[in-house]
């Protein structure tokens, strides 16, 4: 066997181990990581939009309940102008926005923020009423604040 016979054998071999196979196995193996870690990032993301869609839903349903108290306690014998007030103290922070306090016929009694243009039978109020009365604790507290 020549030299020259012996580097050819030498260049097909180093071709065949280091060469387009051996790039075509990594780019697999590249490609599948990549899908696994599209795949879990897509279940991790799933995990934690649903639980915070679910915090998120306990938080407003305590939220509607304290301003229910607060209301209660507030409106025993008060005027639309006291309730007015209070509505505004309580929509003042971010914590609360957008409130409006209605009577059992369905008339405003007081509102703040853009509740004032929407009324007590806006499809928006009818929703957030039936959203109430689904959650029993928020919507008893709601609607002892509206009456």
């Amino acid at each position: 066997m020549s030299i020259r016979t012996a580097v050819a054998l030498h260049t097909r071999l180093r071709r065949t181990l280091v060469g387009p196979a051996r790039m075509r196995d990594s780019v697999i193996v590249i490609v599948g990581a990549l899908l696994c870690a599209g795949l879990i990032f897509g279940l991790l993301y799933d995990v934690f939009d649903s639980a915070l869609r679910r915090w998120t839903d306990r938080d407003l349903d305590r939220r509607s309940h304290l301003i229910g108290v607060a209301m209660q306690a507030s409106s025993r014998n008060a005027t639309p102008d006291a309730m007015q007030r209070l509505l505004g103290d309580l929509s003042s922070t971010d914590d609360a926005a957008n409130l409006i306090a209605c009577s059992p016929a369905g008339t405003s009694i007081a509102a703040s923020g853009i509740a004032r243009g929407l009324g007590c039978r806006s499809e928006l109020a009818r929703a957030a009423l039936f959203n109430l009365t689904a959650h029993p604790h928020a919507a008893s507290s709601a609607r002892t604040a509206s009456s």
